[in-house]
């Protein structure tokens, strides 16, 4: 018979929700789409991979998820983790920089996922719905901003034309070190647990724990090393630079000595 069959994991983490699962490895017979169980599948892109040292430099953000459970679902919440070190929403002049200009968060329900190798897909606003800015919560241990969204929108079964949510948003970043940034979200929607998983050790029999899906590290951006070194019979030195073109002017950015 026609059928739909996924596999999901489960990682247990520190903080709730524990189990954040992703369902993969989808083996389709027919043309049927939908999984029993299936929950989403969640990603988030970024539209440039790079930040340059001493630069604020706007990222538009894409959040993609597809139900791909055989009904229909409510997304209760989205949990979007910036990168640490300084990542900001930013809405108009709201926050942040206020010389910075940002769009307003916006979304709109679709039956095809977001394609981040088309430069149109961080551009074009075509049919999106604007959003009111997220709760703003600030984690000082890990330097990382979160912002919740809780409006609950309706996904249809997975196959029909608005099984996928496509969120869009802006940050702004001004890097004082260079390093890699990585990008995470964090779904819950309104699924049902199947009764295997109520009866197993260490069972997962809540709807927050095994309904939650979490991107994985994705949508990373990089701001480059522009390494130099000094040394003196005392101490070494550390740094990164940048080069002015035209001025001749060569600017340290970022010096660390021991």
């Amino acid at each position: 018979a026609a059928s739909e069959y996924c596999n999901r994991t489960f990682t247990k983490m520190s903080e709730s929700p524990h189990e954040s699962s992703g369902p993969s490895a989808i083996i389709r017979l027919g043309s049927t789409e939908g999984c029993d169980n299936g929950g989403t599948l969640v990603s988030k892109y970024v539209n440039q991979p790079l930040a340059l040292p001493g630069v604020t430099t706007i990222f538009t953000y894409i959040v993609n998820v597809e139900n791909i459970e055989k009904n229909s679902q409510r997304l209760e919440v989205l949990k979007d983790v910036l990168p640490q070190g300084g990542f900001l929403f930013c809405n108009g002049t709201t926050q942040g920089d206020p010389l910075q200009s940002c769009d307003a968060p916006m979304y709109k329900l679709v039956a095809d996922n977001a394609d981040p190798s088309d430069p149109n897909t961080f551009t074009d606003t075509t049919g999106f719905t604007s959003l009111a800015d997220p709760a703003l919560t600030y984690n000082a241990v890990a330097d990382r901003w979160e912002l919740i969204w809780d409006d609950g929108w309706g996904m249809t079964q997975a196959g029909m034309s608005q099984d996928t949510l496509i969120m869009r948003f802006q940050a702004e970043f001004t890097p004082i070190a260079s390093g890699s940034f990585y990008n995470e979200i964090f779904v819950d929607v309104s699924c049902s647990v199947p009764s295997v998983l109520k009866t197993a050790p260490n069972d997962v029999s809540s709807q927050a724990d095994y309904c939650a899906s979490y991107s994985w590290p994705t949508g990373g951006s990089l701001v480059p090393t522009y390494d130099v070194r000094s040394e003196t019979d005392s101490s070494n030195g550390w740094g990164n630079i940048t080069v002015g073109s035209g001025s001749g002017r060569l600017e340290s950015w970022h010096v660390e000595s021991n």
